[in-house]
């Protein structure tokens, strides 16, 4: 029976709708990982605040090397501002949401401070299942 060492998901919990998706997501995870597997999430809205978020990615973006000027440019090609405020919010955790979930299915949760994203307000967590 193959089984999987190692599950990556970036940039994909928040378009989910809601912690039972989660839920769901780490369960079925667990159903087909090896001992001691990892479910890597990155890019996690922890507690979120646009400007937070728009901090986070400036920051990333000049870390890389890009002006300030030319990372900004790039925020605006990205998302128009006025969709920026007016889509409606995706998912938002707070730490305890994810710690809880991993409680109940009985994983391990750990954030990380390795930035998996641009985005440097965006959090990281491995789930060892």
């Amino acid at each position: 029976e193959n089984r999987t060492s190692r599950i990556i998901c970036i940039s994909v919990l928040q378009y989910y709708k809601s912690l039972d998706e989660i839920r769901e997501l780490v369960s079925n995870a667990k159903k087909i990982a090896s001992p001691c597997c990892q479910l890597v999430l990155g890019d996690l809205q922890i507690d979120y605040n646009i400007l937070k978020d728009l901090y986070g990615m400036l920051r990333g973006m000049c870390s890389y090397g890009m002006t300030l000027l030319g990372a900004i440019r790039c925020i605006l090609k990205a998302h128009s501002m006025k969709d920026f405020f007016t889509n409606p919010k995706e998912l938002t955790l707070k730490r305890g949401d994810l710690e809880g979930i991993c409680a109940d299915l009985d994983v391990q949760c750990q954030f990380i401070d390795t930035k998996l994203t641009m985005n440097w307000a965006r959090a990281s967590a491995i789930i060892t299942l």
